[in-house]
């Protein structure tokens, strides 16, 4: 990806042969602008702070950094095969009987995000539990040799006061609960990608990149019906939480 120029003197990014400007000067998002882009009509750079993170293996060694977008690669639903209360074992289980049966791709190159219905509940031991300890997670679990990146992350509905700052009655996409949950979901990813196995990237008081920024949205907009919003994609407004720049050493919507 760079920033080239248009015929007009303005910024544009170029990714992979296709030319995005500014829907917005007041937002980060970015509209294809090539007649032949319809399937590829909105990018966004929240996961740019992303690439200021690497890999080193020795002090000597390269520095292999975060690249590439964010694709969503498969999609399932799992009919409460484990009932509607989940411990943090019954987690995995779902998503490998998900990989097994083939109705996700057998990837450990991917990260497995988990999302679910507002009826479910999930703890991780009876003192530590969805909305009163934490709003996600992620982690990894280990079938022979072959090691799967995953997350968790619930429709917070009922108990939006424990998962969310704004949008307690209102959502800029009209669904409270699928709204809070995509703060989250960036948050549990970006981590995942930076402390896959919980012993990369944290500070020294523990906390990972996405948790040093987390419930900070930076410059915040109103819709119409008072819902809070700081980026539109796509047409639509959404309230996604800062991530941690490494370079910046700050917290950051975009790199």
């Amino acid at each position: 990806m760079s920033i080239v120029k248009s015929s007009k003197n303005k910024d544009q990014i170029l990714l992979s042969g296709y030319r995005y400007r500014r829907a917005n000067e007041s937002q980060i998002i970015w509209r294809c602008c090539r007649n032949d882009c319809a399937s590829r009509s909105f990018y966004s750079p929240w996961f740019n702070s992303e690439k200021t993170y690497y890999y080193q293996a020795t002090a000597q060694s390269n520095r292999i950094y975060t690249t590439g977008t964010v694709t969503l690669g498969s999609t399932t639903t799992d009919n409460y095969s484990y009932g509607n209360k989940l411990t943090d074992m019954d987690v995995p289980n779902i998503i490998y009987n998900s990989i097994y049966n083939g109705k996700l791709p057998n990837d450990p190159n991917s990260i497995y995000l988990m999302l679910s219905s507002p009826d479910v509940m999930e703890s991780s031991s009876p003192g530590a539990s969805f909305c009163s300890q934490y709003c996600g997670y992620h982690t990894y679990f280990s079938v022979g040799s072959t090691i799967y990146i995953y997350g968790f992350i619930e429709n917070p509905l009922n108990c939006m006061d424990g998962c969310a700052v704004y949008n307690y009655n209102v959502s800029p996409n009209s669904d409270v609960g699928i709204d809070a949950m995509l703060s989250p979901i960036a948050h549990e990813l970006v981590e995942a990608k930076s402390d896959p196995y919980l012993d990369a990237w944290g500070d020294s008081n523990g906390e990972e990149n996405a948790d040093k920024c987390a419930y900070t949205y930076g410059t915040l907009y109103r819709l119409s019906n008072g819902a809070h919003y700081n980026m539109v994609v796509g047409g639509s407004a959404y309230l996604i939480q800062r991530n941690w720049d490494a370079n910046l050493q700050q917290c950051a919507v975009s790199a």
